[in-house]
């Protein structure tokens, strides 16, 4: 997972990443994530990238000590989403391909639309710090 203090967000940097390549059942991600609590707006987020072919679908849970958002979106919308939060106020990305708000627990059960790289990003707005596991799997 990488974290975006988006609070804290002047500039953004475009960083070359990998993501989790696809396969029969692929790991997008499994294990426990401590997101700090949020300093700003729009809170502190992780996320995780990986390729997907349309109609796979990404499975998993998630569990949370505090509440959290959690959201599915395209590299499109995440990027898009991440230009909103650090222009202004708006954190809710428009147009994401799955969200959750306010949640401890999550069955994320997501069909993949049209093949791309996908984001799954969990979003910390809690004044306190949120430990997080995932597991998610694209099948």
């Amino acid at each position: 997972m990488k974290y975006c203090f988006a609070c804290l967000l002047l500039f953004v940097t475009i960083l070359p990443i990998t993501p989790v390549l696809a396969s029969t059942s692929a790991p997008v991600f499994t294990g426990t994530v401590t997101i700090p609590k949020t300093h700003g707006v729009c809170g502190i987020y992780v996320y995780q990238p990986f390729n997907a072919s349309a109609g796979q679908v990404l499975a998993g849970s998630l569990s949370a000590n505090n509440t959290v958002n959690v959201y599915v979106m395209s590299a499109a919308e995440f990027n898009a989403w991440q230009h909103q939060v650090a222009a202004g106020p708006t954190c809710t990305p428009p147009h994401p391909t799955a969200v959750q708000i306010n949640t401890t627990n999550y069955a994320l059960s997501v069909t993949i639309p049209t093949t791309g790289i996908y984001y799954l990003v969990i979003n910390n707005l809690s004044p306190s710090t949120a430990t997080t596991k995932i597991s998610a799997n694209l099948t």
